[in-house]
């Protein structure tokens, strides 16, 4: 798996609504054993490489290494956000079914909503993973 730092980055309302700032860190490995479990139950992500995955296939890449189109995968998007909020101290339910219910009752503002990343490209060449993507 790709080491990467994302950062969700959600609409001002959605910010206000979540009480979060404007760029959240998110690295999947501090993702616990409970969150990976609800992503399972929800998405069918069954391990953190099936995230890395869903994410790789969000981008059109040409022969240069350049983005040439990016889908935004909803599910996919669910999936960061709600960890991200985790991770940064603004959702905290810590039973598997309240965690459940946390990520079901979550909803934001899908099309200001973006991923960045800053990519520690270990074994690969630089050209190879885009480092700062706007989605929207």
């Amino acid at each position: 798996m790709t080491t990467a730092n994302i950062y969700v980055c959600l609409s001002e309302s959605d910010q206000k609504k979540f009480g979060c700032s404007d760029r959240m860190r998110l690295d999947l490995r501090d993702t616990t054993a409970r969150e990976q479990a609800t992503l399972q139950r929800a998405f069918g992500y069954h391990e953190l490489q099936d995230l890395s995955d869903a994410l790789r296939d969000m981008f059109d890449v040409d022969g240069d290494g350049k983005v040439t189109r990016v889908r935004k995968d909803t599910d996919l998007y669910l999936a960061f956000t709600w960890l991200a909020l985790r991770h940064n101290g603004h959702l905290d339910a810590r039973h598997g079914d309240e965690m459940l219910a946390e990520l079901a009752d979550m909803d934001f503002q899908i099309a200001w909503a973006q991923l960045d990343f800053d990519v520690d490209a270990e074994g690969k060449d630089e050209s190879s993973t885009p480092t700062e993507i706007s989605t929207s």
